[in-house]
């Protein structure tokens, strides 16, 4: 599975693509908190076990001292990255079918 290979981190996003850079702390703490419970639900009924969450992928790669705040306060570093040599983000709809996968494969020789 795609989420055991070595070089994979999942990360968490959202569930919608919010805005967090204009979030409060406790908007943001309480979207994040919601989402690692709802990451940590389906975990455990589809793998059996929770998979660590360590970093916060903020949607558009938008950031703030809040949301920075929120998500160390839940255990979580935020990613505002956009060098695509340190990240190599997708949703899943990307590759549903196959779509783009090669671009995937790709990225998991490095």
């Amino acid at each position: 599975m795609l989420n055991t290979l070595p070089n994979i981190e999942i990360g968490l996003h959202c569930f919608v693509h919010r805005d967090y850079s204009i979030l409060s702390n406790g908007e943001a703490y309480e979207d994040i908190k919601n989402c690692l419970t709802y990451w940590q639900e389906k975990s455990m009924t589809g793998y059996g076990r929770v998979l660590p969450i360590k970093t916060f992928y903020p949607p558009w790669n938008k950031s703030s001292t809040p949301l920075h705040v929120a998500a160390k306060s839940l255990g979580l570093e935020v990613n505002d990255s956009t060098n695509p040599q340190e990240v190599f983000g997708f949703h899943w709809w990307e590759f549903a079918g196959g779509i783009d996968l090669e671009k995937l494969e790709e990225k998991l020789k490095c």
